[in-house]
C-alpha cells in the first residue's frame, strides 16, 4: 500500500484534493495509529529512518515523503522547525479525519489540499 501510495502522490504532482482522493488510500493512511516521531522529521535521515519502521506507520511515511519533497530535503537538509513539523503533522492527521468524517456521512470534505504546506503554515500562523 506505500508503494502505491506515494506512486499516486507523484503522478499528481504532490496536489491531492480533498474530494478526490481515493477511498482505498484515505482508509489506509486515516486508519494507521497518530505517531509522535512527527518532531524529529528535519533531514533526509529522519526521513530514512520512518521509512525504516513497520508498516503500521504508513499515514507517516506518507507525510515525511510529502513533507521532504516539498522542503527540498535536497538542496536543504536542515529547513524545518519542530514547531512547524508539529502543525504539519497534526493539521496532515485532522484533515484525514476530517475526510473520512465527511464521506461517512455522505457530506462533501470541502476544497483543499492535503500537502499544501506553506498555506497551511501561513493559515495557522495568521489565526494565531
Amino acid at each position: 500500500m506505500l508503494d502505491a501510495s506515494l506512486a499516486y502522490i507523484r503522478a499528481n504532482g504532490f496536489r491531492i484534493r480533498a474530494e478526490k482522493l481515493p477511498q482505498v488510500f484515505l482508509r489506509h493512511w486515516a486508519s494507521q495509529p497518530v505517531q509522535e516521531r512527527y518532531a524529529h522529521i528535519f533531514s533526509l535521515d529522519d526521513v530514512a529512518a520512518i521509512f525504516r519502521l513497520d508498516d503500521k506507520n504508513i499515514r507517516l511515511k506518507v507525510f515525511a515523503y510529502a513533507l521532504a519533497i516539498h522542503a527540498n530535503f535536497w538542496v536543504d537538509p536542515e529547513c524545518c522547525d519542530a514547531d512547524s513539523v508539529h502543525v504539519l503533522y497534526r493539521l496532515f492527521c485532522r484533515k484525514l479525519n476530517r475526510i473520512a468524517l465527511a464521506r461517512a456521512s455522505s457530506q462533501s470534505p470541502g476544497q483543499f489540499e492535503l500537502f499544501d504546506f506553506d498555506r497551511q503554515l501561513a493559515d495557522f500562523h495568521r489565526g494565531k
